[in-house]
């Protein structure tokens, strides 16, 4: 029997088919970019509205997840020669970039900066997760970075036990509000004397923040640790903004009060620097994020695993002017969604 073969009419009939279904995959492609570089758009311009409803402070602290986006699909359009959608993505992306210039380049010396010889200090803050039990990566996470000072929020009893019995001679200077109920359990540890100790809250009496005095070697600093409510809804968004304000103008007046002594201001404030509630939070205390050029790194997590994209920049260190970052790193996971941040620096005006 004859063996069958398929005639070129069939050959041709199935290159025409395939040929059709690339045309037909990649204008599917090529509009469902088009739909999410619209998306981006529309997140984009609700963000100059930030200042006043939740859901706009959130697409801005998810500009980098944005701009991410905006590379992806107009990488595509491009290869499609949409030309006209590659300029609308490029100018979202120029609303965008600027926001991480301060982030990626290392503060620059200036008028008065640090003397040779200068002492520098380490600070950290860390949300540990009140249900995570892992508590000897947290003890040895300490250990390793070994900061002069450090605050732990979300500090629950176990892990207030865990920290008194492995550090209480390394770190015998300490004030401690344990909560196992909630969130906002906090603690504030140190190598060096603390004085006028104060726990305060700001605009809800059951969270409290932490001040106190350090003295290094005859020289004092202002630290404070501090921790507000998520921006979950209306409510949240409204709470975590007046706190922030409230502890702004704390500082100022810390500042006016008492200009000589550098102010320190570090934990999880629920809000990225991509916010321009950030930068209002900047200006009313006379405070700068600690970044030294590497201030895009996450600090918080919503996976498991430690992925780029889903990570957000919500651990800081702020510095009065007097105070210039040396050295800003995140720590590694300690059973926590959140990372340390671990802020080395130096007085600009003592010797």
């Amino acid at each position: 029997m004859p063996s069958l073969q398929e005639s070129p009419v069939n050959d041709e009939q199935n290159g025409i088919q395939k040929h059709r279904l690339i045309r037909w995959v990649g204008r599917r492609i090529l509009s469902t970019s088009a739909a999410a570089l619209t998306i981006v758009v529309v997140t984009t311009l609700a963000g100059f509205f930030a200042r006043h409803h939740w859901l706009a402070d959130l697409y801005t602290n998810l500009r980098m997840q944005q701009v991410i986006g905006l590379i992806g699909v107009g990488t595509i359009l491009a290869i499609g020669r949409h030309w006209k959608w590659v300029v609308i993505a490029f100018v979202t992306l120029c609303v965008h970039v600027p926001w991480f210039a301060s982030a990626l380049v290392p503060e620059r010396p200036t008028v008065g900066d640090v003397p040779d010889g200068q002492r520098e200090l380490v600070v950290m803050t860390l949300n540990v997760l009140t249900s995570n039990r892992q508590h000897d990566k947290v003890l040895q996470q300490i250990e390793t970075a070994s900061p002069d000072v450090f605050t732990i929020l979300e500090l629950g009893t176990p892990l207030h036990e865990r920290l008194e019995d492995g550090l209480s001679s390394t770190y015998p200077y300490r004030t401690t509000l344990p909560q196992d109920g909630g969130n906002f359990g906090i603690g504030l540890y140190s190598k060096h004397p603390l004085t006028d100790v104060d726990s305060f809250s700001t605009n809800i009496d059951s969270i409290l923040s932490i001040g106190a005095t350090v003295t290094v070697e005859s020289a004092a600093y202002r630290i404070i640790a501090t921790h507000p409510l998520p921006p979950i809804g209306r409510d949240g968004f409204q709470s975590r903004n007046e706190h922030l304000q409230m502890l702004g103008d704390r500082v100022a007046g810390l500042r006016r009060g008492n200009g000589s002594v550098p102010v320190v201001v570090m934990g999880d404030l629920n809000l990225t620097p991509w916010s321009p509630l950030f930068g209002d939070f900047e200006s009313r205390s006379g405070l700068k994020l600690a970044q030294s050029g590497q201030g895009i790194i996450p600090t918080w997590y919503a996976k498991p695993k430690p992925i780029f994209p889903f990570g957000l920049v919500l651990d800081h260190v702020l510095l009065s002017d007097d105070l210039q970052c040396v050295r800003r790193e995140v720590g590694g996971d300690v059973g926590s969604d959140h990372r340390a941040v671990i802020v080395t620096f130096a007085n600009r005006n003592t010797k």
